[in-house]
C-alpha cells in the first residue's frame, strides 16, 4: 500500500508533468508557501475555478494538508522535484 507520503509526491510529479509551473497549486509548490492557510485559500480559489483536472489538485492539497507540517510538505514537494530532474536526466 502506498504511503500518505509516497502519494502526495506522486500526485505532485503528476501536476507538474501537465502543469510545470503547478498549476492552481503554484503558491504552494513554486513559491513555497506551504502553511495551512496557503493551502486553504488554493482549495477556495484557484481550485474551485477549474474544470480541468480539478480532482488531482484538490486530492494533492488534501494530502498535503495530511502531511501535517510545514517540513514534511516541503520535503515532498523537494522529492518530487528531485524525481522530475532524475527521471529527466535520463
Amino acid at each position: 500500500m502506498e504511503s500518505l507520503r509516497e502519494k502526495t509526491i506522486n500526485l505532485i510529479v503528476k501536476i507538474y508533468d501537465k502543469y510545470p509551473r503547478g498549476g492552481a497549486l503554484h503558491i504552494v509548490l513554486d513559491d513555497g508557501n506551504t502553511e495551512d492557510r496557503n493551502i486553504y485559500w488554493c482549495i477556495e480559489n484557484s481550485i474551485r475555478e477549474l474544470s480541468a483536472d480539478k480532482e488531482i489538485f484538490e486530492e494533492c492539497a488534501i494530502s498535503l494538508m495530511k502531511l501535517g507540517s510545514e517540513r514534511k510538505r516541503n520535503n515532498a514537494i523537494r522529492d518530487a522535484w528531485n524525481r522530475i530532474v532524475a527521471r529527466n536526466q535520463d
